[in-house]
């Protein structure tokens, strides 16, 4: 262990360093060219001694890795001319003729530009083998999450089944099947949405879009957090308009991203709180709002909210979880071209709205 110690530590500075370097273009194309420069002049001082030229190598795998194929290959051509100056001024002198060196930066010239090519294609292809692990964890976090909120939900359920005599009720009993069929359902669409490889593009969450009722996605969610709304006495209030309005998204998607912002309402709001969801069409949008009088959230926190693993620590008092919920909203809004809106002061409850497009109203586009 003491051994690993030991070899990680030089090693942090230089990762540091890399990492500043390639959050900073501009001071990255003075070092590259510095870098350059360094390795012409040792290559002029040593002149028929020693052969600095591998070196120039150095500043143009960088340049390729952190910056992409064009930045690699100008690179490569600005470090094949120093070499030809270089040449120029000492090396071509042992030769006894100069085609020799036009020849070696020649080849030079192709040698760096290959070395560019693949050295920039093996970061890209990296980069995208990292951001596809990053999704796939979170796809398992989202999954495993989703199972949770819905074993919450059908546990409350099956509690009331057990306790309350629904013989005499058969439609409150139906009512409690129908929102276990509900909860089924939500667990199987979060299962084949985020765990279907095929949704994925460059670590992106792909959505497969077709015209879909608002009010039809609300109804569903209302039903489903129906439970949770009882066990805490909650006042649950849904305001809607009565036109007949599509949006052009993706169902399952836009159901569990409304369900995770109402049962996060429902979770964050003590009892005999209020609850309300809103739909809105205005300017040939659809406004979803959710609100609620919940714990709320501080202003120094807003920023850091829907960051994955994130919860504030208020929120941890009052409910467990995992902190991806809000995350896999924003990203799935973003992936429909929108933006998730929050709006939250401590102790007076939360806001949470985003609008999408209209498609199709009334048989009209």
């Amino acid at each position: 262990m003491d051994q690993n110690r030991t070899y990680a530590k030089p090693i942090l500075p230089l990762r540091d360093f890399y990492t500043f370097l390639a959050d900073n273009r501009r001071i990255s194309i003075i070092f590259i060219l510095i870098s350059m420069f360094c390795v012409g002049f040792l290559d002029y001082v040593t002149g028929e001694e020693y052969s600095f030229s591998i070196f120039y190598l150095l500043p143009i795998s960088f340049a390729a890795w952190s910056m992409g194929v064009k930045t690699g290959v100008a690179i490569s051509l600005a470090n094949t001319a120093v070499w030809i100056g270089v040449d120029f001024v000492i090396d071509h002198q042992k030769y006894g003729y100069s085609q020799v060196s036009y020849w070696n930066s020649l080849v030079g010239c192709a040698f760096f530009v290959t070395v560019s090519v693949l050295v920039s294609h093996l970061s890209k292809t990296m980069k995208l083998q990292k951001a596809v692990s990053e999704i796939k964890t979170r796809m398992v976090s989202y999954v495993s999450h989703e199972i949770s909120n819905s074993l919450t939900s059908m546990n409350l359920v099956l509690a009331l089944l057990h306790e309350e005599n629904l013989t005499s009720s058969p439609e409150r009993r139906n009512d409690m099947y129908r929102i276990l069929d509900g909860v089924y359902s939500i667990v199987r669409q979060t299962s084949a949405n985020f765990l279907n490889l095929a949704r994925m593009q460059e670590g992106k969450l792909v959505m497969d879009k077709k015209m879909t009722d608002p009010l039809k996605i609300v109804s569903d969610t209302a039903a489903l957090i129906k439970p949770l709304i009882m066990d805490k006495a909650l006042d649950l209030t849904i305001s809607k308009y009565d036109t007949a309005v599509f949006v052009l998204a993706d169902p399952d998607a836009l159901l569990l991203t409304i369900m995770n912002l109402a049962g996060n309402a429902v979770k964050y709001t003590p009892k005999n709180g209020k609850v309300n969801i809103r739909l809105i069409l205005e300017n040939r949008k659809v406004l979803f709002e959710i609100e609620d009088t919940g714990i709320g959230i501080g202003e120094d926190e807003l920023k850091q909210i829907a960051t994955p693993y994130y919860r504030s620590e208020e929120g941890k008092k009052h409910a467990k979880g995992f902190g991806i919920g809000l995350n896999l909203c924003r990203e799935i809004i973003q992936a429909h071209g929108s933006s998730l809106k929050i709006e939250s002061e401590k102790g007076k409850g939360t806001k949470i709205s985003f609008t999408l497009p209209v498609f199709y109203e009334d048989g009209g586009k």
